[in-house]
């Protein structure tokens, strides 16, 4: 039984290719990771804004407390979107 014999050089090549192409995965996950943790900050800003508004403007006691827990809900939502994106990225730099 006879098993293909590869020069150093070859062996290097495909070593360094292989860890070429885990590296561009790896930074492209967190690279992935820390847009979506970023987006999901803006979004859940940007609700907590718009109910603050719509409880601003709401004609009644009970329409500016619902709107409010909404917008708590919202950010508290969005902030625990954006911290299991952030911690994704955090693993994903880590293995490099």
């Amino acid at each position: 039984m006879s098993t293909p014999h590869l020069a150093l050089a070859e062996l290097w090549a495909a070593t360094h290719a292989r860890l070429e192409l885990y590296h561009r995965i790896a930074t492209g996950q967190a690279k992935q990771s820390f847009r979506n943790a970023q987006l999901a900050m803006v979004l859940g800003f940007a609700l907590l804004v718009a109910f603050v508004i719509v409880a601003l403007k709401a004609s009644t006691t009970t329409g500016g407390i619902v709107a409010g827990g909404l917008g708590a809900v919202s950010a508290a939502l969005a902030g625990y979107v954006s911290r299991t994106f952030v911690r994704s990225q955090e693993a994903a730099a880590a293995h490099l």
